[in-house]
């Protein structure tokens, strides 16, 4: 057996980071931020405690990739791609309800984590300061 090359490496960290992240947003989901443990992910995503601490610095570190993923990386790309495609305003606010609603549709699993997620914000600096990272970099970009 050949050692895997740099390309493996990177594929498989970028695959074992999205089964965590998967496996974390099913424990919000269930669990809730404060009711969930590191330990829950690790056992949902079928790897151990340290695994994660490995990809992630803490839970609210966790809780706060989840929101990003959920939020920014896809959600800001469905609205820019429906908002893009028409000219007037009217039409681009309709093309944003519609893509906010099909949005929370397709996610209704992850919602009440997004919840929690917004009423901790200002109760854990460490989800509030992610917080201000994520949307400082969306204003930027």
């Amino acid at each position: 057996m050949s050692p895997r090359t740099k390309n493996q490496t990177t594929q498989l960290r970028t695959e074992r980071k999205a089964q965590i992240l998967q496996a974390a947003s099913n424990v919000f989901s269930r669990a809730g931020f404060h009711a969930a443990n590191v330990s829950d992910v690790a056992a949902e995503a079928q790897v151990s405690q340290g695994t994660i601490y490995h990809y992630f610095k803490s839970k609210e570190d966790l809780f706060m990739a989840v929101f990003e993923v959920w939020e920014t990386e896809s959600f800001y790309q469905e609205v820019r791609a429906a908002t893009d495609s028409f000219a007037s305003a009217g039409e681009q606010l309709r093309q944003l309800a519609y893509a906010i609603g099909e949005r929370m549709a397709q996610a209704e699993d992850i919602l009440p984590a997004n919840v929690e997620f917004w009423s901790h914000i200002y109760r854990n600096n460490a989800i509030r300061e992610g917080f201000r990272q994520v949307f400082s970099e969306l204003r930027a970009g």
